[in-house]
């Protein structure tokens, strides 16, 4: 008649020693994880690194979150002003605890080549609602404002064609039968390096630069040899709205008599 209560009693002596060692063992986690989270802070800033061991530039050329975080951006380096001479870089080329020393000069940017998407035939009324935005890996922007377009089908006695309303902007793209809308011009740097220290570095192999000219003149034509990257990609996205247009063939006369 004694077994219940001596077994309740050990039960409370059980849970009283498991509530202790939760007690005891919560700080100490505590303590662990923050650790565990100054040494990945500190093994990554000990060892991540980019493109660049030493970089010397004009100390008025940092950026806005080179001031802040303290890291400089690859590929924002034509964001500052001025630079250092052919004779300071010359220089630090002739050290002799100095490697490689790659100079990087922006010298400005060019346009690719226009690009249009098409989409397929259409045998019906539509209306269209073109979007193009980039991204610059972290917020989207809309590149310009929404193209809106309009395409009925051929009225006999009207058009022989399909009727198009068109922002001026798709003039010269926008088709009846297949509609095309043209992508924003992209611009892309151009940076002038020392091929054979770029080499040193990048291990690309620059020698099609000194493939054959255009034959020009150099007083006519000052020619600049460019290589640009084969898997370069250009952060914009079309988006694009078709709707149908529900209007018969007379209030589509009505709307095309006035043309």
């Amino acid at each position: 008649m004694f077994y219940y209560p001596l077994m309740k009693k050990k039960l409370k002596r059980q849970l009283m020693v498991i509530f202790f060692c939760l007690l005891l063992l919560l700080p100490i986690s505590a303590v662990s994880l923050s650790d565990a989270s100054e040494t990945i802070t500190q093994e990554i800033y000990d060892f991540a690194r980019g493109s660049y061991d030493i970089l010397l530039r004009p100390a008025d050329s940092r950026t806005e979150v080179e001031e802040r975080l303290g890291l400089v951006e690859e590929n924002y380096l034509g964001i500052g002003d001025g630079g250092i001479s052919i004779a300071e870089w010359e220089t630090v080329l002739a050290r002799e605890d100095i490697e490689v020393a790659a100079p990087v000069a922006s010298i400005g940017l060019f346009t690719a080549t226009e690009i249009t998407y098409q989409l397929p035939e259409r045998t019906e009324s539509l209306r269209y609602e073109n979007t193009v935005t980039t991204t610059d890996g972290v917020d989207k922007y809309v590149m310009s404002d929404h193209e809106y377009a309009y395409s009925f089908f051929p009225v006999e006695g009207i058009s022989d064609g399909y009727a198009l309303f068109l922002e001026d902007s798709l003039v010269n793209t926008f088709q009846s039968e297949f509609p095309s809308f043209p992508l924003p011009p992209s611009y892309h740097q151009v940076i002038a390096v020392d091929t054979a220290q770029e080499a040193a570095l990048t291990a690309i192999d620059f020698q099609a630069l000194a493939g054959g000219g255009s034959g020009l003149e150099p007083e006519q034509f000052v020619e600049i040899p460019i290589l640009s990257l084969l898997d370069q990609t250009i952060p914009l996205t079309a988006s694009i709205s078709i709707d149908q247009l529900r209007i018969n063939e007379a209030e589509l006369r009505d709307l095309l008599a006035p043309l």
